[in-house]
């Protein structure tokens, strides 16, 4: 991990963020699934649009990210770190989330009977103008889960500064939550 493969969305001119790639990674109709390991993806944009998944967007596939960072990514919409939709699956082990910012759900939203199990993740330092501060489940799916997770210093306006379940029922097992605030309620 000392030479990580970086994926950065800062494609126009450098440091400049209206010019950047609305995704890095997407993962559409893979049925059979696709593994992604040791990438650090960083820098997208779509802010003032309507796209969600800068980072990584997973549409109908099964993924598994190991040892990967999500950061610093913009949503116009769901999850700058990742959007899973329409019965998406993702397994997330090891993985960090980090400076996001979205409208809801800004490290990962799922929505559409997706699912997402996160092992051994760090979320810090996410922001939304709405719910779910690192994470937002919107899905209907009944088996999302968090285990051995950290959160820091996640926030979010109106609920869930680190984690917001508005239509599923998660397992959050054996994780630390410090520093993530709502300025709402949670």
């Amino acid at each position: 991990e000392s030479h990580p493969a970086i994926l950065s969305g800062d494609v126009g001119v450098q440091g400049d963020e209206t010019d950047n790639s609305y995704h890095s990674l997407v993962a559409m109709n893979a049925d059979m699934g696709v593994s992604v390991g040791g990438f650090v993806v960083t820098a997208c944009n779509s802010a003032g649009n309507a796209y969600s998944g800068t980072g990584l967007l997973v549409i109908a596939s099964r993924l598994t990210a190991v040892n990967c960072t999500f950061s610093d990514h913009v949503a116009g919409q769901y999850g700058a770190g990742a959007h899973l939709d329409d019965s998406a699956f993702a397994h997330f082990d090891r993985c960090r989330f980090v400076g996001n910012a979205a409208e809801q759900g800004a490290a990962v939203r799922t929505s559409k009977q997706s699912r997402a199990i996160f092992t051994k993740c760090d979320f810090v330092g996410n922001t939304t103008s709405n719910s779910g501060g690192a994470v937002l489940m919107a899905s209907t799916s009944r088996n999302n889960k968090a285990v051995r997770c950290r959160f820091y210093g996640n926030t979010s306006s109106t609920q869930g500064g680190a984690w917001y379940d508005s239509a599923a029922t998660s397992r959050l097992e054996s994780c630390l939550f410090v520093g993530n605030s709502c300025w709402s309620y949670n």
